[in-house]
């Protein structure tokens, strides 16, 4: 990481900040009125997005339905 710096590289971007981002772009957006369950549902996929961050691209597609 420190030689991606020293070179100028741009920082990686992981799943799970990516998805971190995603859940406070949705946040700051109360017009979405997400219910209780949709709220929950992002929680858990951005923990999931988190939990193995060498799977790549493999996990579940988000539903906020």
């Amino acid at each position: 990481a420190r030689a991606e710096e020293a070179s100028g590289a741009p920082p990686r971007v992981t799943e799970c900040s990516k998805a971190h981002d995603f859940a406070r772009d949705v946040d700051a957006k109360p017009w979405l009125d997400l219910s209780d369950a949709a709220r929950t549902r992002l929680r858990e996929w951005v923990e999931q997005q988190c939990r193995d961050p060498g799977a790549g691209g493999s996990a579940v597609p988000l539903s906020l339905r």
